[in-house]
């Protein structure tokens, strides 16, 4: 075993760690030392997102409690906090796929080091007597890149401390409490608990869903970007699955979107507290809702079916006033509002259309229906990268480029010009 070759080491080098006395620690001793290391401190996160939308959650973080030191990063965001600012950031962030709570970092650059540096971490307040884990490991120009090898190595060092302090921790890669996050990038070691479990954008409301539709987090980043929060009226009419719809109905009702998911945090060792935390900050969230605001938000797809799926997802997100049509969009009449307008929309492409001069054709209609119904608005599309000319009617302030289930598209951003 691993841990057989790396105990021999440390004896032949000294290590302290592994030479001094098992310290026993009592459950009175647990509970002081998840208050004084967790709950009483400040602590680094980084929040993942896709590539793409670093600013918008960047700008997100910055309305969270608490939230400070925010750096936007290739992916994500990393920021300062308490375990207050855990539980506000996962239930309030639309564009967040997934939490990480950072506990250490170091060099390590072969596996008796890291065996080594990951036993150093006090674990005992992570994972109690008895917790399963898990370890997922990622590694980048790092000469420890066998994955499988580095995650059987930090398993052993935390189940050799578990066993110091009086706990029994176990791997368990189907079903464990907590998961640990290993990521090496040019041989440092970067240390993070998982704090989400499932990914955020799974908010639970889209159970059914079309072809290829938008993921929750890139539809509410992408009306963030353009503003819909403040919109009077809010159209898609390519709908789907309606989350561009749903998502806009969340924010402009100043809405949590995971406000009733739970968490993989709620599982960590941390006692009656955070249940407190927990019921304090979904009580304070909830009093900010606006939901007595007059919601515009239209949705329409030719599809029967998509529009019926898009009207079960709607009523089990809670925004029973999206008003959903079945129909062809370019017969789609859109009522003259006062105020901002926004037309989101993400039209077909790839397999779901079929050969480029359909995509043209469709694009083309697309962009003749907004030009006729749309002049002023704010609109918001998600097309395949290279498309961008066939939407001549639209003035384009932001293109960001993202991947969306794996197919690399752009996301157009600009006002809609009347035809000339």
């Amino acid at each position: 075993m691993l841990m057989l070759f790396y105990a021999l080491v440390n004896d032949f080098l000294g290590d302290p760690v592994n030479n001094r006395e098992s310290e026993q620690l009592s459950p009175n001793g647990l509970v002081r030392r998840i208050k004084k290391q967790i709950l009483a401190q400040r602590h680094n996160f980084y929040a993942i997102c896709t590539p793409g939308l670093e600013s918008i959650l960047a700008a997100e973080l910055a309305a969270v409690s608490d939230c400070a030191d925010c750096v936007a990063e290739r992916g994500g965001v990393s920021f300062s906090g308490t375990i207050d600012t855990m539980i506000e950031s996962s239930m309030k962030l639309r564009t967040a796929n997934r939490l990480l709570i950072r506990i250490d970092s170091f060099m390590a650059k072969s596996y008796p080091e890291l065996f080594n540096r990951i036993k150093r971490i006090a674990w005992e307040p992570w994972i109690g007597f008895t917790q399963s884990f898990d370890v997922v490991v990622t590694s980048r120009k790092s000469k420890l890149h066998h994955t499988d090898n580095m995650a059987e190595s930090v398993a052993e060092a935390i189940e050799t401390t578990a066993a110091k302090f009086g706990g029994v921790a176990k791997r368990s890669e189907s079903d464990p409490v907590v998961t640990i996050v290993i990521r090496f990038d040019e041989d440092r070691c970067h240390v993070s608990l998982d704090c989400s479990g499932e990914l955020l954008y799974r908010r639970g409301y889209r159970v059914e869903t079309g072809f290829a539709p938008v993921r929750e987090t890139i539809g509410a980043g992408l009306l963030l970007a353009a503003g819909a929060q403040t919109a009077s009226l809010m159209v898609d009419p390519m709908a789907g699955s309606g989350t561009f719809c749903i998502e806009s109905a969340l924010m402009q009702t100043n809405r949590a979107p995971n406000i009733h998911r739970s968490f993989a945090f709620e599982q960590w060792p941390l006692g009656p507290e955070i249940e407190g935390k927990l019921r304090y900050i979904r009580k304070k969230l909830v009093e900010q809702e606006i939901p007595d605001r007059e919601l515009r938000i239209l949705g329409n797809d030719i599809e029967p079916k998509a529009s019926l799926c898009a009207t079960h997802n709607s009523a089990r997100a809670g925004c029973d006033s999206i008003r959903w049509s079945v129909g062809d969009f370019r017969a789609m009449e859109i009522p003259l509002v006062e105020g901002k307008m926004v037309v989101a929309c993400n039209p077909p492409y790839g397999k779901r259309v079929g050969e480029d001069h359909e995509i043209a054709a469709l694009y083309g209609d697309l962009n003749r229906w907004m030009e006729q119904q749309c002049a002023g608005a704010t609109a918001v599309l998600l097309i395949p990268e290279g498309r961008e000319k066939l939407f001549h009617s639209l003035k384009i302030t932001k293109t960001i480029p993202l991947s969306n289930g794996g197919i690399d598209v752009v996301a157009l951003i600009g006002m809609v010009q009347k035809k000339r």
